[in-house]
């Protein structure tokens, strides 16, 4: 029955129908030599971000990149990772360069 649903159902979907833990369903399957259908992997369909919050957070960027503040500091201050920070800025489609990109232009800027 199992090796059945495995092949419509991944395992996370066969253990919350059945009330059997995932692991028990990963070794019953290397046992029985069958496999689940593969999961999203990454393609969500219903995103964890909140536009309307990502909007102020990109103006809380573009605020405090003005200011003066680097990256770093930036993400101390309003409490995200790097990965939201990038996220926000491509989303915004916002200029905010890394150390040594600053670097690089103001070199070629004075030349």
């Amino acid at each position: 029955m199992i090796a059945e649903m495995a092949k419509t159902m991944t395992c996370r979907e066969v253990s919350q129908k059945l009330g059997i833990p995932q692991n028990t369903l990963w070794t019953m399957s290397q046992r029985e030599d069958f496999t689940f259908a593969p999961g999203c992997q990454g393609k969500r369909k219903t995103p964890y971000t909140d536009a309307a919050a990502d909007a102020k957070l990109a103006e809380r960027i573009t605020a405090l990149r003005d200011a003066g503040l680097t990256r770093h500091q930036v993400e101390k201050k309003i409490g995200i990772g790097n990965g939201t920070l990038v996220r926000i800025l491509k989303e915004f489609d916002t200029d905010f360069p890394k150390r040594g990109e600053r670097r690089e232009a103001s070199s070629r800027e004075s030349s």
